[in-house]
């Protein structure tokens, strides 16, 4: 019987993993090679984080690799980028969530056919639907928390 349960449960634990994997990430991590790509974010309210430690919370107008023009209370200022520790912008992925919840539910649902092993209870299944459920879960309450996204880190930061 414990063969079966690995043969059942071992495939549905494996496809889990290559989902989560962070290979599979489209999203990289906040680069570090000026500040140009924060350009992107023009017109968006950001938190900029300088070198003392300091936030202001600032509009961007636009951005080089070698400074950050934003308005700040509406009056345009520069900021040089040797200046500039992290900039961040409200919000961030509930993916995290997902995956916690995800990983969670995995033992929930095949603990769930405790007592019933065998044919009356499909590990695969219940595994799949625990991580559904768990993952929404999990999603929804990372949905709750307010938090911030980095979308430029300063080197040696």
């Amino acid at each position: 019987m414990g063969s079966a349960v690995t043969k059942q449960i071992l495939p549905a634990v494996l496809v889990l993993l290559i989902l989560v994997s962070p290979f599979g990430s489209t999203k990289a991590w906040p680069q570090s090679k000026g500040l140009s790509p924060v350009g992107q974010y023009t017109g968006r309210l950001v938190w900029v984080v300088d070198r003392t430690g300091g936030q202001v919370l600032a509009r961007v107008v636009s951005a080089t690799d070698s400074e950050l023009a934003v308005t700040l209370g509406g009056v345009p200022q520069t900021i040089p980028a040797a200046n500039i520790r992290r900039i961040l912008i409200d919000g961030d992925s509930v993916r995290n969530g997902a995956i916690i919840g995800g990983l969670v539910g995995i033992p929930a649902g095949i603990f769930s056919c405790q007592g019933a092993p065998g044919p009356d209870c499909d590990f695969i299944a219940h595994a799949i639907a625990g991580a559904a459920i768990y993952g929404a879960l999990g999603a929804f309450i990372d949905l709750r928390i307010h938090g911030r996204t980095v979308i430029y880190r300063a080197p040696g930061s």
